[in-house]
């Protein structure tokens, strides 16, 4: 496996692990130690992905809001022109999915 790949695959695993314990343990249980242990990964291996605790909130900050604003560009296309007030419909359906993935 290459360097990219096996970088983003640890980025992943750590980004999942920070979210696994966030909902498990609660925001004030996420510590860098807490994450390469439930990632699997060597605190360094982590470090090298993620300097400290700001910069994984962050990248899971940065997760969020893609996944929203490519939920509200899918919605947009599938509602079409025939949606009344199209950013009423999609402010809506994002609200939706909010809610559906707590």
């Amino acid at each position: 496996m290459d360097n990219p790949s096996r970088s983003e695959r640890s980025r992943k695993a750590a980004l999942t692990a920070a979210l696994t314990i966030i909902a498990r343990d609660g925001p004030g249980r996420l510590t860098l130690d807490a994450i390469a242990r439930e990632s699997g990964l060597s605190k360094g291996g982590l470090m090298h992905q993620f300097p400290n605790k700001e910069a994984v909130l962050k990248a899971l900050l940065e997760q969020q809001f893609a996944h929203f604003d490519e939920f509200a560009r899918k919605f947009r296309a599938e509602a079409g022109p025939a949606t009344n007030q199209p950013e009423l419909a999609t402010q809506i359906a994002i609200s939706r999915e909010l809610i559906a993935q707590q």
